[in-house]
């Protein structure tokens, strides 16, 4: 009776009503056989409803009696057990003591061994949870598990069944068995050195290329974790001479460069969780090798200057490697275009002389090496290891420019407990003479404070064709140990994940702001600024939340909070309408001037309408983006620029490029893209004030004081893909998958420079690729590496393309005003129509748009904005101005059609912005 009034009481009660009366009676029942399982599955249904149950189950006596059951050997009782232990662990760790004390903690590691495919994936990663609790800061749990063949537990359970976790199909178990493992090892020289004899790098580098961003920030944790680092003083006077001789390794020195080796593999992630534990990660592994992190810096002088005498262009980082230079194939998702350029060399005789080393190296078995003293401790120090640490900081410094605050705010933190700063220049140019470091001293502490110029950190993280980043035991590159296909399917991260800032060679200094030496030993303890890991703690919440549901409100995590179902299928029914409408009917024109909005004396650079709301995003050329009612007022306007602390000085201008609006039908996301090649995403943007940015990442790998080229970029919602190409790689377009944060691909060897990229209507696998020399490539997406058709070249700048008539046809307009028309029916882009659009004499084109239904596009001149149809048909001219003299630099430069509408938006330099529609 009881029980069952608590049931009764779970359908009804809540929070804010008087707790259950039966509480105390409940746990009384679990002492009685019969009927233990009711009252645990009710019990976990209690806990479930928030933490504040978990609070008042404690406080009347929960705790003995769950303590006392991890004794039971029932079966029906092992899942219930787990889940109520997650519940109370994630409100209280402090419990973990008593798991340890009488080894109660086995009763979750055997249920983890099992191999019951019954078990849901969601109860195992419970189980890891839970230990992985047990592990977090308690040097005794650590070894308790250790001792209880943890370590192989979880390696087991990520390959073993039906569901393989290194394949990505459980992955809340796979992301909670990276975080139990980097648990067990963390700060633990012992165990560590358990870990590597285990190859543990091989299994977990799998998991870097994961489709799920909490998976790969996951697996960095636990390499990163790899790196043994001493909490504080205590814990050295503790154990300090096992410490000494496991620094003093050589094996151990080399496991940890093949960490940061596969660190900087992912550097370059599109997740801002992911680049933030990489360069916590990274951290790590700097404050541990701190000496030879100096070393890399010192290094970098002359290394820019032999870049500076040898080449003719700064290759970027790791991206102009060959891929022989890791002793495998070209990577799976590096596709070439049709032909490609065979005038383009390494450069490699030049590459080698620049790295030799100083007068004091020596060459030893075929290798440069210098003679590094370390703690007393010599040891030979090659130039592949000075790459691998130069690459190393240069991560870190460049992640001080990095599109998420989170990031830079720990990419600063770094860099402030290695002894380094990022500051602006205090003059206005960087000397071109870079032969030499330059350095002063302080007045009284005599300490020198080294200048490394972003020139000279440019060259830094270039590397020559045919190196090797880092050093491995008996063998030319580490990456050999690893999995072969491991290594391709990290070739395109890697290729970008040292070279991540826009043109800023004059703008800032690296700093060496202490040359105080360190033991190894006390470069080993955790500064107080050292930044924190995200991952566990954020994955921890997940637990905390509600997670069962009865009836028909099914929870799903993927579902937006707060979102009704039956809005979002309203919303689907009123697009599909809308568009059906402007796809069948075709207007007479759009000439009648429905609105005009000024953008605060800021030239427009990009516009977008949102699909239902009546909704117009203008963005301008300095960052800012203002979100406006069609025929009313603003709304919300906020700078894309975040305010992080030092970064904001270092910064150039935010040009805002490219915006459009994803997720229409369930709630707006804004996309917003920068000529540097930034992509950010904001939610919230139609509340004043309350916008914020869901992530953020760099969509073109970058190279300082190399990007000449302004971003190329175009996404398409519906098959949530994002095509980026232009700054250091105009003849590259980068293929992203934004709901897995995750490059896929590339398309490389094009020619020429490439001016547009046009993604095809309805998530259809076709892509556009608009060259400088007047030709459009066709690619079928779903095999990039064969291209359709190639159309002849034109000696005129192309301003824009497009798929029209079911994307069956190519329409391009010229520069010069001309427009044509292919078809690519056949097989081929061959040419059906070539017209005059504007007079090239009195008035160029200036921009290109069409309606993503195909039916009708425009383009524009200085003064005048026109409409046509598929066949080429004028439909409408409207002139912004009217027919009066407009203004001095008032020429039309964007053109924009709502998705769903016939409305078409023109912006210009004159910072005016029209909306037209059609009569009626």
């Amino acid at each position: 009776e009881q029980l069952t009034a608590f049931e009764v009481w779970l359908e009804h009660g809540s929070r804010h009503k008087p707790p259950p009366e039966q509480l105390p009676i409940v746990l009384q029942v679990l002492l009685s056989q019969s009927h233990r399982l009711r009252a645990l599955v009710l019990l976990g249904r209690f806990l479930d409803m928030g933490t504040w149950a978990v609070d008042l189950a404690l406080s009347v006596g929960i705790f003995p009696y769950v303590l006392k059951l991890l004794q039971t050997t029932a079966n029906e009782l092992r899942q219930i057990l787990v889940f109520i232990w997650t519940k109370i662990l994630a409100l209280d760790q402090s419990c973990k003591i008593d798991l340890t004390k009488d080894s109660s903690f086995m009763y979750f590691i055997r249920f983890l061994e099992m191999a019951d495919s019954a078990i849901p994936s969601e109860s195992k990663a419970g189980a890891a949870f839970i230990l992985s609790v047990i592990c977090n800061n308690h040097p005794k749990g650590q070894k308790a598990c250790a001792s209880a063949r943890l370590i192989e537990a979880c390696l087991g359970s990520l390959q073993r069944g039906p569901s393989n976790a290194i394949s990505g199909s459980t992955t809340l178990l796979t992301q909670w068995l990276c975080l139990c493992l980097g648990k067990i090892w963390e700060n633990s020289f012992e165990l560590t050195m358990v870990a590597f004899q285990l190859r543990i790098t091989d299994k977990l580098s799998k998991l870097l290329s994961s489709a799920s961003p909490n998976v790969r920030a996951a697996a960095v944790f636990a390499l990163g974790s790899l790196i043994a680092l001493i909490k504080d003083e205590k814990a050295l006077d503790l154990s300090k001479d096992e410490i000494s001789d496991h620094i003093r390794s050589p094996e151990r020195m080399n496991e940890e460069r093949e960490v940061a080796g596969l660190l900087l593999s992912c550097a370059n992630d599109g997740s801002p969780l992911v680049r933030r534990e990489v360069i916590h990660a990274l951290g790590r592994f700097a404050v541990a090798h701190a000496t030879f992190i100096d070393i890399g810096h010192q290094a970098t002088e002359s290394l820019s200057g032999a870049y500076g005498r040898n080449h003719t262009r700064s290759p970027s980082t790791m991206s102009d490697f060959t891929p022989n230079s890791f002793g495998s194939p070209q990577s799976e998702g590096h596709h070439s275009a049709p032909s490609a350029n065979p005038n383009q060399t390494s450069n490699s005789e030049g590459s080698k002389r620049s790295l030799q080393p100083n007068s004091d190296a020596s060459k030893i078995n075929g290798k440069e090496t210098r003679i590094v003293n370390v703690g007393g401790v010599k040891e030979e120090f090659s130039i592949t290891y000075s790459q691998l640490y130069q690459n190393t900081l240069g991560t870190i410094v460049t992640a001080h420019f990095d599109p998420s605050p989170r990031v830079t705010e720990a990419a600063v933190a770094v860099l402030q407990s290695c002894s380094f700063q990022v500051v602006p220049l205090k003059r206005p140019a960087v000397s071109q003479s870079t032969s030499t470091f330059s350095f002063s001293p302080k007045r009284k502490d005599r300490t020198l404070r080294f200048s490394m110029s972003s020139e000279r950190l440019s060259a830094m993280v270039n590397l020559s064709p045919g190196a090797s980043p880092l050093g491995s035991r008996g063998s030319s590159s580490p990456f050999q140990a690893l999995s072969r296909k491991s290594s391709r399917s990290r070739m395109e991260s890697m290729d970008s994940s040292k070279a991540r800032l826009t043109d800023m060679a004059d703008h800032f200094n690296v700093i060496k702001t202490s040359t105080e030496q360190k033991d190894p030993i006390q470069c080993r303890i955790i500064a107080s600024s050292f930044p924190k890991s995200d991952i566990f703690d954020m994955s921890c919440k997940h637990f905390a939340s509600p997670l069962l549901s009865t009836g028909e409100n099914v929870f799903d995590p993927t579902w937006p909070e707060n979102l009704d179902p039956a809005y979002v299928l309203d919303r689907k029914q009123r697009m599909e309408e809308s568009f059906a409408i402007a796809r069948n009917i075709c207007p007479q024109g759009l000439d009648h001037q429905l609105a005009v909005i000024e953008s605060a004396n800021d030239k427009v650079t990009a516009l977008a309408f949102e699909a239902l709301d009546d909704m117009l995003y203008l963005a301008d050329a300095k960052g800012s983006v203002s979100v406006r009612k069609m025929t009313g007022p603003a709304i919300n306007r906020f700078n894309l620029r975040q305010k992080q602390q030092g970064s904001q000085k270092l910064l150039s201008s935010c040009n805002t490029s490219y915006i459009s609006i994803l997720n229409p039908e369930y709630d707006p996301l804004l996309l917003a893209a920068t000529a540097e090649g930034s992509v950010a995403i904001y939610k919230n943007t139609t509340k004043r004030g309350m916008q914020k940015q869901v992530t953020s990442f760099l969509a073109i790998p970058q190279v300082w004081g190399k990007n000449k080229h302004p971003a190329i970029i175009e996404s398409n919602g519906i098959s949530s893909s994002l095509y980026a190409s232009g700054c250091s790689k105009p003849q590259t377009v980068h293929i992203w998958d934004l709901q897995r944060e995750i490059c896929t691909g590339q398309i490389t060897d094009i020619d020429h420079n490439i001016l547009k990229i046009y993604s095809a209507s309805e998530g259809q696998p076709s892509l556009l690729v608009g060259c400088e020399s007047g030709s459009i490539l066709y690619y079928d997406l779903r095999d990039p590496r064969h291209y359709i058709a190639l159309s002849e070249p034109y000696d005129r700048r192309l301003v824009g393309m497009a798929l029209i008539n079911n994307d069956m046809q190519v329409v391009a307009g010229y520069a010069n005003g001309r427009l044509k028309l292919f078809d690519i029916r056949a097989g081929a882009v061959s040419k059906v129509k070539d017209f005059e659009g504007h007079d090239s004499v009195r008035s160029k084109m200036t921009s290109f748009a069409a309606h993503r239904c195909g039916t009708i596009f425009s383009t524009s001149s200085a003064h005048s904005i026109k409409l046509w149809n598929t066949e080429g048909q004028l439909l409408s001219t409207a002139r912004p101005h009217g027919n009066f003299l407009p203004r001095s630099g008032s020429s039309i430069e964007v053109l924009a059609f709502h998705p769903t509408r016939h409305l078409i938006a023109a912006g210009g330099a004159d910072s005016m912005t029209s909306i037209y529609c059609s009569y009626g």
